[in-house]
């Protein structure tokens, strides 16, 4: 064989390699932006969950409040009643 044809072989495998090398670093640099959207996209779902979460636990502290004062009311409610009764 020519010598030519050697560095023409050695040239096509450091080439091979070197695509193999820049393919890798392609895919690692691909996946490292797959996984900033990932989490940019949990902190975000996180986030909402916390916002509804104090949200209905607004609301629940409303309704119990609510409720307490119906009970307040109709317990002052029938003690005048009794009162009345009484007097």
């Amino acid at each position: 064989m020519e010598p030519s044809l050697y560095y023409v072989i050695g040239a096509g495998l450091v080439l091979i390699v070197l695509a193999f090398v820049v393919g890798l670093l392609i895919s690692r640099k691909s996946g490292e932006g797959r996984i900033a959207k990932a989490e940019a996209l949990s902190t975000k779902i996180i986030a909402e969950a916390e916002k509804s979460a104090e949200i209905k636990k607004k609301e629940a502290l409303l309704e119990a409040k609510d409720e307490w004062f119906k009970a307040k009311q109709k317990f002052e409610r029938e003690s005048q009643l009794k009162k009345a009764e009484i007097a």
